[in-house]
């Protein structure tokens, strides 16, 4: 076993054991080690395509630790594997982006990367509204969440709206990852709202 697959074994134990710092130390050691395998394994994916895979799989790993058996793998090949089939969900998804305008739900989906300039205010506060009455009980389970998810529907770009929405500081430290797991939880309700309707 590498070095890099006894420290990251060493944490997830830390991670049962309830520690408070070893989120953090999770995504400082694995970060950078999955994003470069991905880079390594899938040709044409760009550095921040494999920076967003690599973080979900960390996050999956953190918000989920049953998933991972120790006695099956080490956390680095549960990782790499995870990491791996975000790719190609990834990869798969945009191959299904023309069922999704055929059933209405394209919006719904792309709301989350679009910016403010393809569309007026008028037009973004109007849509933001419909798809909290329509979809917001599915895709956001707190208050929280609630706030984070208008801010993805309104184009919202900036740290710190959403760091404010989660009762962060945007300088703080694991602020900007604590977003990225908010916004990541969203994204997959969304993928599920959609699925339903194929």
């Amino acid at each position: 076993m590498s070095d890099l697959a006894r420290l990251l074994n060493d944490i997830h134990e830390r991670l049962l054991g309830g520690s408070v710092t070893a989120s953090l130390e999770l995504y400082q050691a694995a970060l950078d080690p999955l994003q470069r395998f991905l880079m390594r394994k899938f040709h044409g994916l760009s550095k921040e395509e494999a920076y967003d895979h690599a973080v979900d799989a960390i996050a999956i790993h953190i918000d989920e630790l049953d998933a991972f058996d120790p006695v099956r793998s080490s956390l680095w090949t549960f990782l790499c594997l995870v990491a791996k089939r975000n790719v190609q969900d990834a990869w798969r998804a945009r191959s299904e982006h023309v069922e999704l305008e055929k059933n209405g739900m394209l919006d719904l989906e792309l709301w989350s990367v679009q910016s403010k300039n393809d569309h007026t205010d008028a037009e973004i506060r109007h849509d933001a509204g419909m798809i909290m009455r329509e979809y917001g009980e599915k895709l956001a389970s707190t208050e929280t969440e609630k706030e984070v998810l208008k801010l993805m529907l309104e184009g919202e770009r900036e740290l710190a709206p959403f760091a404010k929405a989660l009762g962060l500081r945007p300088d703080e430290a694991g602020a900007e990852l604590e977003v990225k797991r908010a916004k990541d939880r969203i994204k997959f309700r969304m993928k599920q709202v959609s699925d339903d309707f194929k």
